[in-house]
């Protein structure tokens, strides 16, 4: 595993934030705001997952990606996304066809040094008008000089969804309505999706998912949900070939992907105990690196998104701390855990999209055995000059835009978990003490 650390473990800065972007909601007249915006769901089905990590390192390890369709009625269209771990440059992306109760499954790995995704679902086209269980997609990643495709994330944005009475225009010779009762015939959601207009294309609140890290030379596996946005409401057209963005093609801005991801404080657990290996994993999907070649760095990015203008250092990157503790609040940290912000020596930085420390690698942190760490996004400014939404309504949030997870790997095998956090405000702006969510 030491292969993917990217980034060393992270010391406590304490820098907090405060956004300013537009929100989707209404004014009643008499000050009362009807909110409609994105937030991540509390039952894990919304119209856009992401999957935090993808593993296909050379080593063994692979990713599988699961998608599910909860509604019994509807059947949707979505638009898969893998991105590069580094600079989340698109890969790849392609469309899934789920009729209602559908789960698509594909895997991750690493074919001799080519990245591949793999897939005998009968969701996925492997060929023009050719599904994957009539002959297996076995896709390619893209390379790319300015990004690591072994490692990254992978979004899916729910695009177009159909009941079964719209489906009958579309049944094929020989088809009647009985064969809508049943599962559906792909070749019949495939008809009616590319036959939608452009104002047919928005989503709904139907997808959940889950991928596995899973080294099958030794058996080793863990699960864990992807984490899922409501409310995304995708609003207009996507299309293979043409970049899907978050922020775009929706009535959710950036901003408001980065207010429902904020997170003030992160707390993770940990072993450095010489039997267990614990890899903590930070991921910023709002980054959304656009590169920028310059004659002396023909990999030079900069990002669109509020938080990394507001926050950034000059190289793009974040600034984050870190409190370690052992089982019995001791800590070696060499500042208090009461007051910030922390002393410029021991700040850190996340400067890829994911950020992959194992536990005790980097020999400035002084890690017990076994405990908890704390890191901080608590304390950073951001100026509220930055507009990124789609109409004047302004709001702010604190903390970092940031998706943390742990994998460990022991004698009882590997586990993947969430990290616990605080979460952030988000309030409307100008008024600190209307507090949304």
């Amino acid at each position: 595993m030491k292969k993917i650390l990217m980034v060393g473990l992270m010391v406590l800065a304490m820098a907090g934030t405060a956004w300013s972007f537009s929100a989707n909601w209404t004014d009643d007249g008499m000050g009362n705001f009807d909110v409609d915006w994105v937030t991540e769901s509390p039952g894990s089905v919304g119209d856009l997952l992401i999957f935090p990590m993808y593993l296909a390192d050379g080593t063994g390890w692979e990713t599988k990606i699961n998608v599910i369709n909860t509604d019994t009625e509807l059947s949707t269209v979505a638009k898969v996304v893998v991105r590069g771990g580094e600079n989340s440059q698109e890969l790849l992306d392609f469309f899934i066809y789920l009729s209602p109760n559908d789960e698509w499954t594909a895997k991750i790995y690493n074919d001799n040094g080519t990245v591949r995704i793999y897939s005998t679902d009968d969701s996925v086209l492997s060929n023009v008008n050719v599904w994957a269980n009539e002959s297996p997609m076995n896709q390619a990643l893209a390379t790319n000089s300015c990004d690591e495709e072994t490692y990254g994330y992978v979004e899916v944005y729910d695009a177009w969804f159909i009941d079964r009475d719209g489906l009958l225009p579309y049944l094929g010779t020989g088809q009647t309505a009985v064969d809508l009762v049943g599962p559906i015939d792909k070749d019949i959601i495939l008809r009616a999706f590319e036959d939608a207009a452009t104002d047919e294309f928005q989503s709904v609140n139907i997808l959940t998912g889950f991928f596995e890290l899973l080294l099958p030379t030794t058996g080793l596996s863990a699960m864990e949900n992807a984490v899922v946005l409501q409310d995304y409401d995708l609003n207009d057209e996507v299309i293979l070939g043409r970049e899907t963005r978050l922020g775009e093609s929706s009535s959710s801005s950036i901003g408001e992907v980065e207010g429902a991801l904020a997170k003030d404080d992160v707390y993770m657990p940990y072993y450095n105990d010489g039997k267990n290996i614990t890899a903590q994993v930070f991921t910023f999907v709002t980054k959304q690196a656009i590169i920028d070649p310059t004659e002396l760095d023909p990999c030079n990015i900069y990002s669109d998104s509020p938080f990394y203008i507001e926050n950034s250092t000059v190289d793009w990157c974040v600034e984050y701390g870190i409190f370690v503790f052992d089982l019995e609040e001791n800590t070696p940290t060499s500042t208090s855990p009461i007051f910030s912000p922390v002393p410029d020596e021991d700040k850190r930085e996340f400067c890829n999209e994911v950020n992959i420390s194992v536990v005790g690698l980097d020999s400035t942190i002084s890690w017990y055995d076994e405990g908890w760490a704390l890191f901080s996004f608590e304390d950073l400014y951001t100026d509220n000059d930055v507009m990124m939404g789609n109409n004047s309504d302004e709001i702010q949030y604190s903390g970092a835009p940031v998706i943390p997870f742990s994998a460990n790997l022991g004698a009882d095998g590997l586990s993947l978990k969430y990290g616990a956090y605080a979460p952030a405000d988000v309030y409307r702006f100008g008024t600190l003490d209307n507090v949304l969510y």
